[in-house]
């Protein structure tokens, strides 16, 4: 059995992706991937252009993040996989390596405020039955900057919830 940091929280990085996944996928039915910032120079500075990495495999697609760090919230604007990796999972998990991120720079992650496509509301929807993400019942309005976005994983909420996590992960292997 995978174990999370039983110290404390996690401390960020691949332990945040890590502890997420522990929740999110205990079966661990998930492909792994990761994602790291692409090559590729982009023409517009408020989208971050990342690649989504699979082990002995390599590229499979690409994620924007739209307003990275530029004091606009950080939202989900694209997940873009090749054909071959679609409605494997790979999805979800490139989803779960940019919450990851998110919450590693302190940072709530929203849905693309322009729409949200069927098979990215499923994917907030499904990750949203273990994290806490606001906009279940229904679109919520985070901020100024965006009249509506339908999903929001708020940064704080999950540090809270992976700490607790930690906590009790803790108690269990002592009880044992």
């Amino acid at each position: 059995m995978e174990s999370i940091n039983v110290a404390g929280p996690p401390s960020g990085g691949l332990e945040t992706l890590r502890a997420l996944r522990w929740l999110v996928d205990p079966q661990k039915v998930l492909p792994n991937v990761s994602i790291e910032r692409s090559d590729l120079e982009s023409d517009n500075a408020l989208v971050e252009d990342l690649y989504i990495l699979a082990p002995g495999v390599g590229l499979i697609g690409e994620i924007q993040i739209g307003a990275p760090g530029q004091g606009l919230p950080d939202h989900v604007e694209s997940v873009s996989l090749d054909p071959e990796y679609r409605d494997m999972g790979y999805g979800t998990a490139a989803y779960l390596a940019a919450i990851a991120r998110s919450v590693d720079c302190g940072r709530d992650l929203r849905s693309d405020p322009r729409g949200t496509t069927d098979v990215a509301r499923r994917v907030w929807q499904g990750l949203g039955r273990v994290l806490p993400i606001d906009g279940l019942d229904g679109p919520c309005r985070p901020d100024v900057f965006f009249a509506q976005v339908n999903y929001v994983v708020r940064s704080q909420a999950v540090r809270e919830m992976l700490a607790g996590q930690a906590v009790l992960h803790t108690q269990a292997r002592v009880d044992i």
